[in-house]
Order: C-alpha cells, then sequence, then structure tokens
C-alpha cells in the first residue's frame, strides 16, 4: 500500500457504512415492503403491490435450508430476498403468493 492517506479514506468510510447497513423487509395488506437502512435513515425503499408482481421462484442457496426468492415484478427492478430471519418469512411469501394467485416456481 501507499503511504498516501487520501487513499485509504474512502476505503474506510466505504468499510464502516457496510457494517452499518441492515435491510428490512415486510409483507403489509397485500404489498412487498424491501428497505435499506444507514443506522436509521432509509436509503432506498421499494414497495411492491400483488398486482404488480408477474411471478416469484424460489432457489435453493448452499446445502442448508436457506433459500432465495426473487420476486419478479412487471415494472421496475426484481427483488431477491435471501437469508432471511425469521425462517418463517419463506412460508409467509408463499402464503402471500397462494392468496393472491402469484405464479411460484421452484428451481
Amino acid at each position: 500500500m501507499t503511504d498516501n492517506p487520501t487513499v485509504l479514506i474512502p476505503f474506510l468510510i466505504v468499510n464502516f457504512a457496510i457494517i452499518f447497513i441492515h435491510f428490512k423487509f415486510q409483507i403489509v395488506e397485500g404489498s412487498l415492503i424491501f428497505q435499506v437502512h444507514l443506522f436509521t435513515l432509509t436509503i432506498y425503499k421499494k414497495k411492491v403491490d400483488h398486482q404488480q408482481i408477474d411471478r416469484m421462484t424460489v432457489k435453493r442457496v448452499g446445502w442448508g435450508k436457506k433459500r432465495s426468492v426473487t420476486v419478479k415484478s412487471k415494472k421496475g427492478f426484481n427483488l431477491r430476498i435471501s437469508n432471511f430471519y425469521p425462517e418463517k418469512t419463506h412460508n409467509d411469501l408463499m402464503d402471500f403468493a397462494s392468496e393472491y394467485g402469484i405464479p411460484v416456481s421452484k428451481v
């Protein structure tokens, strides 16, 4: 590395921010809400109503019970929800899909 501290400062700022970023996912009244927070500040928020969802794809991630659900929306970016806690989030998503008639495929 170099002796110049100006190279190190952006690296430290990015690492510090990554440590304090957390994700929040909710199922509320027929919609999915995905948020990214830095400390308590909301950086990104996406709300997808059940009418906007085209389909959901379930994939297995690793050898354990961890799964990944990709929510494909008709407009905009897709949501990828993986390594969720609590474990019942997967069941809640499957109940949400069956309640609103959203097709689910397992890969």
